[in-house]
């Protein structure tokens, strides 16, 4: 949409990581997206973490939660790979924080910071990689007892 455009509603965002748990508030739209990117990747995060890790395919489910998927979110042609709950992150700080102004800094809520998602964005990176050692490891193992 365009940044000249006015926009007159509210957007309400429960911040996160918040202790005092009052909601932010700004006007704009890039904010409202900011905070749908945002609670998307979390989304992915939970279902990869609710899978059952016990088993190969619970493995691939989850990886595939915090990991591949069809490009979704950018169109840049230097991949065909797009990842979920990192790849969220990954496009939020990219392509919509930048375009997030605000009259004081102190109004952008800590989990819309750059800095913020990308320890959010390598966490799911990094969970991403437990779940493919954790699925080397059940290989190996029924591998052996296969003899």
């Amino acid at each position: 949409l365009n940044q000249q455009f006015i926009d007159p509603t509210i957007y309400p965002y429960a911040v996160a990581f918040n202790p005092t748990g009052i909601p932010t508030s700004l006007n704009s739209l890039v904010f409202e997206r900011a905070g749908v990117l945002f609670n998307l990747a979390a989304l992915y995060s939970q279902l990869a973490t609710a899978e059952d890790r016990s088993s190969s395919d619970g493995i691939k489910r989850a990886t595939s939660n915090y990991q591949e998927v069809e490009q979704q979110f950018s169109f840049a042609s230097h991949s065909d790979i797009m990842l979920l709950a990192a790849g969220t992150l990954s496009y939020l700080r990219s392509a919509v924080l930048p375009k997030l102004t605000v009259v004081h800094d102190e109004d952008i809520p800590l989990d819309l910071t750059d800095g913020f998602c990308a320890g959010l964005e390598l966490l799911m990176l990094a969970q991403a990689q437990e779940c493919s050692w954790q699925l080397a490891k059940i290989s190996k193992s029924s591998a052996r007892h296969s003899f």
